[in-house]
């Protein structure tokens, strides 16, 4: 039975990239089949990411989705200030890139949560120091901000490949 499908084109010189999105409604197992249609490019690498349902395997390793595996776009990851948070995805990017780029404390309470986990929590307190750093120095670059934050932080991230 199928339960969705995506005939999205594909745009000339991209990578392949498709959302489908299911809620299962009866307990199962489920299969993903991919077909190349009409089509002369490469094989390229399947990476499936459910922010819900439990895959079998999981891998820490290359676990960015997009917009945070983007080469512009400064991905921030969750720590307890101990270890990076088992669930924040890391890198390295398909094209082998570190990522993310600075990680921050999570599992804080705000004044509508009693406890609040995860990178939601942690990107506040990033962008909160970059809008610091910028407010001090208008001028600064991607490049030079994504090096004052890494070169001063501590590293708590013990590798999970």
């Amino acid at each position: 039975m199928q339960v969705s499908r995506s005939e999205t084109k594909q745009a000339l010189g991209y990578a392949p990239y498709e959302i489908i999105d299911y809620t299962v409604s009866t307990a199962g197992a489920y299969y993903i089949v991919v077909k190349k249609l009409r089509s002369t490019m490469t094989n390229v690498r399947l990476s499936l990411f459910s922010l819900d349902a439990d895959l079998g395997i999981q891998t820490a390793s290359s676990s960015l989705a997009q917009p945070a595996d983007c080469a512009n776009v400064m991905a921030v990851g969750a720590t307890d200030l101990s270890d990076a948070e088992y669930f924040s995805s890391e890198g390295p990017t398909t094209d082998n890139r570190a990522k993310p780029d600075v990680a921050a404390p999570d599992r804080v309470q705000t004044s509508l949560t009693s406890l609040f986990a995860g990178t939601s929590a942690s990107a506040p307190y990033v962008s909160g120091g970059l809008a610091l750093l910028i407010a001090q120095n208008p001028t600064l670059s991607l490049g030079q901000i994504k090096f004052l934050l890494t070169s001063s932080a501590k590293d708590v991230n013990t590798p999970r490949i």
